[in-house]
């Protein structure tokens, strides 16, 4: 078989070009960190690695979800206990109004103390988080509660019993909303609790301050709690989410590393070969290529 000189030219120069190409291949390696910079690096990985990318966005999106829902959780949480503690202060405020020794001047001084405890339990029913209103259901743009009469003698409610769900997991919903006219409204609810009893101060009327009010206090105070228990459990559920998602999620890092990143120390070591044969290219070349008419006149 006949070897001509361009056909041994065009094999020197696809050498050196391969041997370049391997030279570049590591140093970008050694640059990026990662052993799979393009398609054609490993096309068997590339399918894995891009899977494995989406599923770390969509962790990601989930967990995203959790974090928002838990602060709504924790936002309706608070407002729910401080709720209940303004039921047991007015609890307090009943039970020293009903003592036989108190004179009707101190059951007035009493009932100031019930105007300004509703004015709290006001601001508490209408509670926002990231200027939505937690107890207003899904018209959550407009303070949902509002005062009757001034001092009030009763209170609305503009909200509605909408439920709002997050999607924290793959076909799974969490509903962050407690809806405040099931919880603060209502004949037992904390509004009706605090108006009877600063008008019974007001009137002097000590049987029902000792047991009617107290009874109906309790029974807001237990609605308050109750709703503050089943939020505590619902974030509870969102922890126990949150870790099984984040521990998938560092395991799906895991396996990318595994897929894409590179071994640094197998990485020096193959660029060092791929110099040494670049360099054994290059010199086999120079030592091919013939002698041009200006190199025998020098």
């Amino acid at each position: 078989m006949r070897v001509t000189w361009n056909s041994m030219l065009d094999n020197m120069l696809a050498g050196m070009s391969g041997a370049a190409g391997n030279v570049q291949k590591y140093q970008t390696q050694l640059a990026t960190g990662k052993r799979v910079n393009k398609p054609s690096d490993d096309p068997a990985a590339v399918i894995r690695i891009l899977a494995l990318r989406s599923g770390i966005r969509r962790a990601e999106g989930y967990l995203t979800s959790m974090a928002q829902a838990q602060e709504w959780l924790t936002v309706t949480e608070a407002g729910l206990s401080r709720g209940a503690a303004i039921v047991a202060q007015a609890k307090e405020c009943a039970q020293r109004g009903a003592s036989d020794v108190l004179t009707q001047a101190g059951r007035d001084i009493i009932a100031r103390e019930l105007d300004e405890l509703l004015s709290e339990l006001l601001g508490v029913s209408n509670t926002r988080h990231v200027d939505r209103y937690v107890f207003a259901g899904a018209r959550n743009n407009a303070a949902p509660f509002a005062f009757q009469g001034a001092p009030p003698t009763g209170y609305t409610y503009s909200g509605d019993e909408t439920a709002l769900g997050w999607e924290v997991e793959p076909g799974a919903v969490v509903n962050v909303n407690t809806i405040g006219g099931a919880v603060f409204g209502g004949a037992d609810g904390a509004f009706a609790a605090l108006i009877r009893v600063r008008d019974d101060l007001r009137a002097g009327d000590v049987p029902s301050l000792g047991q009617q009010d107290l009874e109906l206090l309790d029974r807001a105070h237990e609605r308050l709690l109750s709703a503050q228990a089943d939020v505590g459990a619902r974030a509870r559920g969102l922890d126990a989410s949150k870790d099984t998602l984040t521990r998938l999620r560092q395991e799906y890092h895991s396996l990318l590393s595994g897929y894409e990143d590179a071994d640094m120390a197998e990485a020096i070591m193959r660029l060092q070969i791929a110099e040494t044969s670049y360099a054994a290219a290059q010199g086999a070349t120079a030592r091919m290529i013939r002698p041009t008419l200006v190199d025998l006149l020098r």
